[in-house]
């Protein structure tokens, strides 16, 4: 089991590695394609007709490019990645045998406790993705341009995020981390339900936030994985599943008529935080993992 966890956690850290550059070649190719386009943003294109958009041919790049990714991110993963399990260990069983080996998982307290605490700060996250547009270019006035580099520089922070996990964790203890997740957590939250009353000051308040997603999700997977001993590949599905649930609840709960976009994205981060930092606190294995951190120190 030790063998597999440390192979799970090299290829988490290679997979972490490898989305960064994959996501610098999108951008790369994004800005080709865009080059070769004779409109800019859609909302700028001209209505024609019975209102219906014409689109040109040349703006079907954008899904040849998108073809082009998958092709190399499929042939990427098959050549470079393998199975860590012997054949002889793999679960040969079907669909319904691999239900309850998850529903096995989420029975684990010391994995879903702690699951659900990093799970719930991904919701403002993609709420601020889902909203962040009509923030920027509606509430502040701000150009498709000076939306696109602002979205561009929250971008390059989040892609810093794993470099910074892999440079703090040689230095800090497992709850000096947790401390610094949930401190970026209440700047950010601070800075949206009171001074965020301009594009720079959001951008700001946000961008914390933004560092503390992207390094927090290797950590994430790091201690989740070594809290189940059996069905990895499970644990797995649910790391990933229960983030892009949370992130799915929070883009449909920043749109609602409630106080605004901005106010609704910091009621949202402050609620998140709280019932995290709560779950955190009576994380029984957490405190344990805190004290032998401290005596090897």
């Amino acid at each position: 089991m030790v063998v597999i966890f440390y192979e799970t956690k090299k290829l988490n850290l290679f997979l972490q590695h490898f989305d960064l550059l994959f996501c610098f070649f999108n951008a790369f190719l994004y800005e080709l394609v865009i080059a070769k386009c004779p409109f800019g943003p859609v909302d700028e294109i001209p209505e024609t007709g019975q209102g219906d958009v014409q689109i040109p041919a040349e703006n079907n790049g954008f899904h040849n490019v998108e073809l082009g990714e998958g092709i190399v991110a499929v042939a990427v993963f098959r050549i470079l990645l393998k199975k860590t399990l012997p054949r002889e260990q793999r679960i040969q069983d079907g669909f319904f045998h691999s239900l309850f080996h998850i529903v096995k998982v989420l029975r684990v307290r010391s994995f879903m406790q702690p699951l659900l605490m990093f799970s719930l700060l991904a919701a403002p996250y993609m709420g601020y993705l889902a909203v962040s547009s009509f923030i920027y270019e509606d509430g502040f006035h701000l150009t498709p341009q000076e939306y696109a580099l602002a979205y561009g520089v929250n971008f390059l922070a989040a892609a810093a995020g794993p470099f910074l996990f892999l440079a703090l964790r040689q230095i800090w203890s497992e709850g000096k981390y947790i401390l610094y997740i949930f401190a970026l957590c209440v700047i950010s939250m601070t800075g949206l339900l009171f001074f965020s009353n301009g594009p720079l000051s959001f951008f700001l308040s946000f961008l914390p936030f933004t560092v503390m997603e992207a390094s927090m999700r290797p950590y994430a997977m790091e201690m989740l994985l070594s809290r189940v001993e059996k069905d990895v590949g499970s644990a797995a599905a649910m790391i990933n599943f229960m983030p892009s649930l949370a992130g799915s609840v929070g883009m449909a709960l920043v749109v609602l008529p409630f106080a605004g976009y901005v106010m609704n994205l910091g009621l949202m981060m402050a609620a998140t935080t709280f019932v995290s930092i709560l779950l955190c606190l009576t994380d029984k294995d957490m405190e344990e993992a805190e004290d032998i951190s401290m005596e090897k120190h």
